[in-house]
């Protein structure tokens, strides 16, 4: 269905109607002065033939007159605006439902080692942890039916890589190409320098990352531009170890932040923490302490910590991500109310398709100024 409302620009209104005055005073004006006449007492003796320029003698003056008032009108610029809401529903049903989904992925020196996994996979028996990490975190984020995953095509997305130290990759985004194609080219550090596995700060800066822009969105919605308001925020972290920051970085308050620490300032900014180890040794009575650790981190945000085993795969514990994580985003209806009120519908052309008269307006004023100086001048000149 559409919707078709008319507006002029009330600026110009007072200016239109100024000079449409101005005419009308002057045209009074000029009927004081009388034309040129011959005063006869009797017109019998005179045989007056009605040509056809006798009878278009006043069509100058008509035409005068019309080309006046549609230059006028063009100054007003009338118009129309059609709304698409067939199209706005669609986007409705279309962005309804998602989350600010961050992928931290740990892209320290281990992540080289390979590791068997279930040949239901679909991939080598054996296959390094990265790339393990890469293929199913693309199936994660397009869907593969084949391992229970159904895309996260509502979500904005984006990635962090961490080893020392945390980089932004993507921020978070509805285009989902442009993710994936980072992903393609993530790999593990190749310098010892920058090799480490700081959760702790990953998750600390991720937070922030994702804090930075709930605050810029909701600027943006005050001003009334368009922009998603994030109120569910989910960070995956997937790594193969455990808290183990570089030497290098002993006595910076960030970099060696302790993960707990790290969950709890997710928490307070309503962020979610899934936490995924793929390294299968992790399951021996060896790391029960950290594994306590990670499981405690993911658990006081709300979220939970995946243990890569024998019995489950890194696509088994997607899926069940996949489906924990399914919540609202704010229904595109609110945030159009929010851009009407505040925006000009010349500034929402997504939504508002404008047609303007006035270019027919002009055409027609100039035609008729023509036509007048045409007859006035050539056609239906007269003699005083």
């Amino acid at each position: 269905m559409e919707s078709i409302s008319f507006a002029i620009d009330w600026r110009a209104l007072p200016i239109a109607i100024l000079i449409g005055f101005i005419c009308y005073v002057l045209w009074k004006l000029k009927k004081r002065f009388q034309s040129p006449q011959v005063f006869v007492s009797d017109l019998s003796s005179f045989k007056i033939s009605k040509s056809w320029r006798t009878r278009l003698a006043n069509m100058p003056t008509l035409f005068k007159y019309l080309s006046l008032g549609a230059l006028l009108l063009a100054f007003i610029d009338p118009r129309i605006y059609i709304e698409q809401k067939e199209n706005q529903q669609n986007q409705d049903n279309q962005s309804s439902q998602g989350i600010a989904l961050y992928l931290v992925l740990d892209q320290s020196g281990s992540m080289r080692q390979t590791i068997n996994v279930p040949s239901s996979s679909g991939l080598p028996s054996r296959i390094t942890k990265i790339d393990l990490l890469k293929e199913l975190t693309k199936q994660f984020i397009i869907g593969d039916p084949k391992l229970g995953l159904t895309g996260r095509p509502n979500d904005l997305i984006g990635l962090v890589e961490f080893a020392r130290t945390a980089r932004l990759m993507v921020p978070l985004t509805l285009d989902h190409r442009l993710v994936v194609e980072k992903l393609a080219s993530f790999n593990v550090v190749k310098d010892k320098a920058e090799d480490g596995t700081a959760i702790g700060y990953a998750i600390y800066k991720t937070t922030n990352l994702i804090a930075s822009t709930r605050n810029f969105a909701k600027d943006l919605i005050g001003k009334g531009k368009p922009a998603y308001e994030i109120k569910s925020s989910v960070i995956v972290l997937v790594t193969d170890g455990m808290q183990d920051p570089n030497p290098a970085d002993i006595g910076s308050r960030w970099r060696w932040i302790d993960p707990l620490e790290a969950a709890k300032f997710a928490k307070s900014n309503n962020v979610k923490l899934y936490i995924i180890n793929l390294e299968p040794a992790f399951n021996s009575a060896e790391f029960s302490a950290n594994r306590s650790q990670m499981q405690k981190t993911a658990e006081i945000t709300g979220g939970k910590f995946f243990l890569l085993s024998n019995q489950s795969s890194l696509s088994d514990i997607y899926a069940e991500i996949d489906q924990l994580e399914k919540s609202s985003l704010p229904a595109e209806e609110e945030l159009l109310k929010n851009l009407r009120k505040n925006l000009s519908r010349d500034e929402l052309p997504n939504i508002f398709s404008r047609k303007s008269f006035y270019p027919y307006l002009v055409a027609i004023g100039l035609i008729c100024l023509a036509l007048w100086a045409a007859m006035e001048t050539v056609l239906l000149r007269r003699f005083p």
